[in-house]
């Protein structure tokens, strides 16, 4: 996979995974894994993109309802945790469970689960601890009122879509009053 980004997989063969600290991001070239662990993200089918002018990776669930990422694929994901900056989990067939994973991937600063219909707020609730967490689309996510209270916990976030999310004004309201300085889009 990481050759079609430009990323030279041969540079890695036979070299054992790096222990990284959590907070370290790396770029692409930086980034020491075995060539099975290589080749379990290349069979994946995970589109993994370095970040343009940064280091760390963009992932991107594929937008064919019949490669879209599961939660089997976050766990593969585990091995480049920590330089992971963006996931696109777009129309995706993760489930709660799949936030488990999520959660641990410390320098996640953007994530996408529009359409995403087999979560609600007990998944999205364990990104609680994920403190570098900016942007958050929840766009066509179903989401309960208690939503609200979760996005007023989270420190860094700074923008956050919730347009057909089935939250009213008066939670949306709540949301804005609490964090003024967070863009929300409701639609």
């Amino acid at each position: 996979i990481l050759s079609r980004f430009g990323v030279n997989f041969e540079d890695f063969a036979g070299k054992t995974a790096s222990a990284a600290s959590p907070a370290e991001t790396k770029s692409p070239d930086e980034i020491m894994l075995s060539e099975d662990a290589w080749n379990t993200l290349r069979s994946s089918g995970i589109r993994i993109l370095p970040i343009v002018g940064g280091k760390g990776l963009q992932v991107i669930s594929s937008v064919d309802p019949e490669l879209a990422m599961k939660d089997e694929d976050l766990e593969k994901l585990m091995m480049i945790a920590p330089h992971i900056i963006s996931l696109d989990l777009t129309d995706s067939k993760v489930s709660n469970a799949g936030f488990d994973f999520i959660a641990k991937m410390p320098n996640l600063k953007k994530l996408f689960l529009e359409g995403v219909q087999e979560v609600d707020i007990s998944g999205i609730a364990k990104l609680k601890d994920l403190k570098n967490l900016e942007y958050l689309n929840l766009i066509r996510v179903k989401l309960e009122a208690s939503a609200v209270d979760f996005l007023i916990s989270l420190e860094s976030l700074r923008e956050v879509y919730l347009f057909e999310t089935g939250l009213d004004e008066s939670a949306i309201g709540k949301l804005k009053t609490a964090k003024p300085q967070v863009f929300v889009n409701s639609g």
